[in-house]
């Protein structure tokens, strides 16, 4: 979401997902939804990702390697610390 915020994305156009078969399944689903949407009514509904944002909250961030109650972003953070 911080990476749609500073290309110019609306947050209410953006998703986190998860990055495994069945999020990427619905990830690339959605952007092929958002895709006709923009193609037929020239915009996207505010809630074309809420099938990707519920699943998030839904199934929550299982990334391999993390620690138990460490978000993705405490983990990357410590691989990609600010500069």
């Amino acid at each position: 979401m911080e990476t749609a915020g500073r290309c110019g994305i609306a947050l209410d156009r953006a998703a986190d997902f998860l990055a495994d078969s069945r999020g990427l399944k619905m990830s690339c689903s959605a952007i092929s939804d958002a895709a006709a949407m923009v193609r037929n009514y020239g915009t996207i509904g505010k809630a074309s990702f809420e099938e990707i944002r519920q699943d998030v909250q839904r199934r929550g961030r299982k990334e391999p390697g993390s620690q138990k109650g460490e978000s993705w972003k405490e983990r990357t953070g410590k691989i990609f610390p600010k500069l």
